[in-house]
């Protein structure tokens, strides 16, 4: 997954270790289906198990509140979450649930100058104990750990290929 200045997350795939890559394409929950917005901004996509994925992204393209997609102080909020499954056969290789809301911090500004607002998910995941451990720098002041229980996850449904 990329991120783009194009509204939306970017996917590819290499199907040769990085030596090539297919043209990119917008990223959508499902194929054929609503491509994820996201403004430019950190969207990372981590694997917690064989085959399942959680994908962090804003869910909107920019324009957000007084906000528009050049202002990346400020609009980098909030998160959401999509559990995503690997599709074998399917064109975009992982789908997604519905999106739901994970966090955000009401745009309550912290530091020097202007203060920062975003939650820019530069960020890592750990496995401690079978449960990924999101890390994340909270307005780039604060490293905060997160639990993403697996069966939390499991909740967000993902389609199965063929359904409608």
């Amino acid at each position: 997954v990329v991120r783009t200045m194009m509204g939306c997350p970017y996917w590819t795939v290499s199907d040769d270790a990085g030596f090539t890559w297919q043209a990119p394409e917008p990223l959508r929950q499902f194929d054929g289906g609503p491509v994820f917005q996201q403004p430019l901004s950190p969207c990372p996509m981590y694997c917690v198990d064989q085959g399942e994925y959680f994908f962090l992204f804003h869910n909107h393209d920019g324009h957000f509140e007084e906000w528009t997609p050049q202002d990346t102080s400020w609009h980098r909020r909030p998160i959401y979450v999509a559990h995503g499954q690997f599709r074998p056969g399917a064109h975009q290789p992982v789908w997604f649930a519905e999106p739901v809301f994970f966090m955000d911090n009401t745009g309550n500004k912290i530091g020097y100058g202007r203060g920062r607002t975003d939650l820019a998910m530069y960020d890592s995941v750990t496995i401690r104990n079978g449960m990924p451990v999101l890390w994340y720098p909270e307005r780039k002041f604060f490293l905060l750990g997160k639990k993403m229980p697996m069966d939390w996850l499991a909740e967000m449904v993902v389609r199965k290929v063929g359904s409608v």
